[in-house]
């Protein structure tokens, strides 16, 4: 199983699984990259996603904060692909294209986003890491983007609960809205926090309950509450890409599980 996601919107949460079976799918090799596509663009607008030229159907068509699930598309071993999406319906509407260097047995995240200026959304690419790490490990990576339409700037809390109790949390960043970051860093973007992943009752010590986290939402050096996630379960040793969606202020966070 390559990639779950869980989308919580404020106290409601949908878990979507998928078992990678397609062909089409690829695993960590050491001269092929893959990419995982995301649709989260603030116009409703469902795609379909070209990866040089090729039609991506795996799901069929991407509607907007979905993704293809469980798979990370093959992208060879080029060192430069073009990333494309057109509408779902009039396939002739291409809403994005652009080319990006990758780099062969690495993968990596792309998001469309963005509100339509002038008929076209916006495309960033991330690099990521889908490998699992042996032996007793205790924490888990995280890190934050704001997608969320018209949106200020976001913080996202991560508050670590112990037997549903708050007992300390972790500022994983202050984010724009993408949409109005003229050129996003990628390489700061693509960096991971690590943080204390959550543990099952008895394993911090005889007596100890379990422990979980809340996310949420803030306007950024703010104490105003947009969205607060219900109990989160963090694995240990994995790593999630979590971000804004939706159109401010219904705003609500999604966690993609890179590995």
């Amino acid at each position: 199983m390559f990639k779950n996601i869980i989308t919580i919107a404020s106290a409601s949460m949908l878990l979507l699984s998928s078992c990678t079976k397609n062909e089409s799918s690829v695993g960590s090799t050491d001269t092929e990259a893959a990419v995982s596509l995301t649709n989260v663009n603030g116009s409703s607008k469902t795609v379909n996603f070209f990866i040089n030229g090729e039609k991506k159907t795996l799901a069929g068509t991407v509607s907007a904060n979905n993704t293809i699930l469980g798979t990370y598309v093959g992208l060879g071993n080029s060192t430069t692909n073009t990333i494309s999406l057109n509408d779902a319906t009039v396939t002739t509407t291409e809403y994005f294209s652009g080319s990006f260097t990758t780099e062969p047995g690495k993968a990596y995240n792309f998001f469309a986003y963005d509100t339509l200026i002038a008929g076209k959304l916006k495309g960033l690419l991330l690099s990521t890491d889908r490998s699992v790490p042996s032996g007793n490990i205790t924490t888990a990576n995280v890190r934050f983007l704001n997608f969320s339409a018209k949106s200020p700037a976001l913080e996202l809390w991560m508050i670590r609960r112990v037997g549903g109790v708050a007992k300390d949390s972790v500022n994983i960043g202050n984010q724009p809205y993408m949409g109005s970051v003229a050129v996003p860093n990628v390489a700061t973007l693509s960096a991971y926090t690590s943080i204390k992943a959550s543990e099952v009752a008895g394993s911090a010590g005889v007596g100890v309950a379990a422990s979980d986290y809340q996310i949420r939402l803030k306007i950024a050096g703010t104490s105003t509450i947009v969205s607060t996630s219900a109990a989160t379960n963090i694995i240990p040793g994995r790593n999630y890409t979590i971000f804004a969606r939706g159109t401010y202020p219904s705003s609500a966070v999604t966690l993609l599980l890179n590995n």
